[in-house]
């Protein structure tokens, strides 16, 4: 008992810290706002409908949904843009979660030195041999627009993760 509520109490602070995307931004015109949230089942006229909450408090096996919205602030096109961010340790990707209009995802497992689409992402087997990376080996996300994000325009890309 005393475990999880440390380890639910350690969640909250994980969730606050882990929300932002990588520091080194190429495109600085683009402001990026970091959303945490948690998906609920709530009865909205008889029926249950699946809305979102602030993650204020999760629970060891709660789904986070992280959504990161970009915004172009500046006057030109924003060109490459290509968010990432590391998936915090104590979660593990949700398979085939990573998503966002016109934006083409990719993972690491390896800390973001390379990224490919999930089902190519390789890692060493314990026998040498290269097998396909299971969703808790996943350390990070990158997004890469496919168009340019025009003048005043917005967009927003997410994923989920659980929390072990």
């Amino acid at each position: 008992m005393i475990w999880t509520q440390a380890k639910t109490m350690f969640a909250a602070a994980l969730l606050a810290m882990s929300a932002g995307l990588a520091a080194s931004v190429a495109w600085a015109q683009v402001d990026v706002e970091s959303v945490v949230e948690k998906e609920v089942v709530v009865q909205r006229d008889g029926a249950s409908v699946v809305v979102r909450e602030p993650a204020e408090r999760v629970v060891p096996g709660e789904v986070v949904v992280y959504t990161y919205r970009l915004r172009n602030s500046g006057d030109q096109p924003a060109s490459n843009v290509a968010p990432s961010t590391r998936i915090p340790e104590e979660m593990i990707y949700i398979s085939g979660s990573a998503e966002g209009p016109g934006a083409r995802a990719t993972l690491s497992a390896d800390e973001g030195a390379s990224f490919a689409p999930e089902g190519e992402v390789l890692v060493q087997g314990e026998d040498g041999s290269l097998r396909p990376a299971r969703p808790e080996e996943f350390t990070n996300i990158r997004w890469v627009l496919e168009q340019p994000l025009a003048p005043g325009a917005q967009t927003s890309v997410a994923f989920k993760a659980r929390l072990k």
